[in-house]
């Protein structure tokens, strides 16, 4: 019972709380611009600035409508499907359940204390339900735009994306998603495994295709408009509720800020949406109903049809690369945006992943900066150390693999076992074959021979003996000389053998090879390579594992430094600037 009017109290207090938050926000705002008055370099006028959370939530809501539009175009340039679904947070985020007949108001006679409620507060309960529906949408659309079987095709995808809440003020979320015909029941399964998997009721959450349908006036929509229908119905729905009544824009503004909501989120286009405003708060008024009556014609949206005519030159400072996008022919505008990258750090990511060691009631009181420290110790090693123990790995490798190159080179000839034989019968033959020159046709030598020669042998037998010995001999030097060639053949094909398999980076059979040939000392260094290989490998693969969370954790984001926007005339060829920062001055009035 205590428990029941605490959180009944709680709920009681919100509204007024979140209005107050609002309004205090609000008058900051106001008082600090009280201080500043802007104005033209070029006309002299002054004029004061304003600013306005209804005005705010009415632009906003112009800027979504755009965005969903301008996926709708592009959907239908790439034929894709929509596919609308709602996810809702399981029992436990919900405080409150209905009593069988009561009102759809919130108090102890319609409703009763949910007794799955998992947290203290209802605040509590509407941030971790806003985070654990961002993470089921995070891993429902990472599971099919990293499908391996529609890698290709499933570039395609666009979403939009939009949270609203309940009377409890827990938040839901509505999703269309643009996906390619093949993919249908491969996305339909991710989405049926993933409420099982989380545990939650089937009936609360919607996966659902839209088809081409009929309205009242009997008017035919294809599917892609009826999807635009269809998630803008809920969008108008809780802007007409919030524009009502100056206290409902205040609780929803309250609402949003004290719990960090992103409303809405969508696939991005080509012209960033500041750029359009920009260029489009810019234009004459003729220009503007040109556009539109074009964006109508074509069944597109501003964006889309501003886009077609603007180029975007982006320069990143730090790195200095520039980018330009959407270089035609018919271009009409020009905007140069110069950026710096900076380091934003998911908490959220953080928190997720040091949940497993820390508490995360604990967690949530740190700021981002604590949150960080405690994130990169977490992991129980130095980064650059780390790198720094592989490079050196690697580079013993490197200076392993050129001793194994040297000792290949210099590998000898494969045993030649009549090497020295070889060189023997060699130079006797050439011995025999100058006795023979200087024998023959000289009268003197013959006489020598003749005393030489054995005494039942004459002259004509001693030289045919001595020839059939040099034929002899000459036989056996050629059958040496072709094995000798043969030998050295294979041993060059051998060293090529080694040096692609050292290329190749096949040390196990490199090794094999040299162990076969009982050259055990390289065999050894390849050994070493192996385990050296190997724990490179291991380390890699920790390394990459670890960095792949910490980038979840530490994302880029860019900040505006400089922005020009330039109209092309085309009767004078010449280009107008229609805004740059020179052209505001700001003005501070004690």
């Amino acid at each position: 019972m205590n428990v029941n009017n605490t959180l009944f109290n709680e709920y009681k207090k919100l509204p007024k709380k979140f209005i107050a938050d609002a309004i205090e926000k609000e008058n900051k705002q106001l008082h600090y611009l009280k201080n500043f008055s802007a104005v033209n370099n070029y006309t002299g006028e002054i004029y004061s600035i304003y600013f306005s959370y209804e005005k705010q939530i009415k632009q906003q809501y112009e800027n979504i409508l755009q965005k969903i539009m301008y996926n709708k175009v592009k959907a239908s340039e790439n034929n894709l499907i929509p596919i609308f679904i709602t996810f809702t947070a399981p029992s436990r985020f919900h405080p409150f359940k209905q009593k069988p007949n009561g009102k759809n108001v919130i108090n102890e006679y319609n409703y009763f204390v949910n007794n799955y409620y998992e947290y203290n507060s209802i605040d509590e309960g509407i941030k971790e339900a806003y985070q654990f529906l961002n993470k089921m949408w995070r891993e429902y659309y990472i599971n099919i735009k990293t499908s391996k079987k529609y890698r290709k095709i499933a570039k395609k995808i666009r979403y939009d994306l939009f949270f609203e809440y309940h009377k409890s003020y827990i938040p839901h979320l509505h999703a269309l998603i643009y996906i390619p015909t093949e993919m249908y029941e491969y996305a339909q399964k991710s989405f049926v495994n993933l409420i099982n998997k989380n545990n939650m009721e089937i009936r609360a959450n919607k996966f659902l295709k839209i088809e081409d349908k009929k309205e009242k006036k009997k008017k035919k929509l294809n599917k892609l408009d009826g999807a635009v229908l269809y998630i803008s119905k809920y969008i108008r729905k809780t802007l007409d509720e919030i524009v009502k009544k100056p206290e409902n824009v205040y609780q929803y503004i309250g609402w949003k800020s004290a719990h960090k909501i992103r409303i809405y989120r969508g696939s991005n286009s080509e012209l960033a949406l500041y750029l359009y405003n920009k260029i489009y708060h810019n234009l004459e008024e003729k220009e503007k109903k040109t556009l539109l009556e074009r964006a109508k014609k074509n069944n597109t949206c501003l964006l889309y049809e501003i886009e077609k005519i603007a180029e975007i030159k982006r320069t990143v400072i730090n790195t200095k690369k520039t980018k330009i996008k959407n270089q035609k022919i018919n271009k009409k505008y020009y905007a140069n945006v110069e950026v710096s990258k900076q380091k934003r750090y998911d908490k959220m990511a953080m928190i997720d992943y040091l949940s497993q060691y820390y508490e995360p009631k604990t967690l949530r009181k740190l700021g981002v900066a604590d949150l960080y420290n405690l994130f990169s110790k977490s992991f129980g090693f130095d980064f650059t150390l780390y790198k720094n123990s592989i490079k050196t790995k690697k580079e013993e490798i490197k200076k392993i693999k050129k001793e194994i190159e040297n000792k290949i080179k210099n590998v000898e000839l494969m045993e030649l076992k009549n090497i020295e034989k070889f060189i023997e019968i060699t130079k006797e033959a050439k011995k025999a074959q100058e006795e023979i020159k200087k024998y023959k046709n000289d009268e003197y030598a013959l006489m020598s021979i003749v005393i030489m020669k054995e005494d039942n042998e004459t002259v004509e037998d001693f030289i045919k003996n001595l020839n059939e010995k040099i034929e002899k001999e000459e036989k056996e030097l050629k059958k040496l000389k072709k094995e000798y060639e043969e030998m050295k053949e294979k041993s060059t094909e051998y060293k090529k053998t080694l040096m692609k398999l050292l290329r190749n980076n096949n040390f196990e059979e490199l090794r094999e090879k040299l162990y076969e040939n009982n050259d055990d000392k390289t065999a050894n260094y390849v050994s070493e390579i192996i385990y050296k290989m190997r724990e490179i490998t291991k380390l890699g693969a920790k390394l990459k594992e670890l960095q792949e969370i910490k980038k979840e954790a530490i994302k880029n984001y860019y900040k505006i430094e400089k922005m020009e926007i330039y109209r092309l005339d085309p009767m004078k060829q010449a280009y107008t600037q229609i805004y740059n920062k020179s052209d505001i001055a700001l003005i501070f009035s004690n």
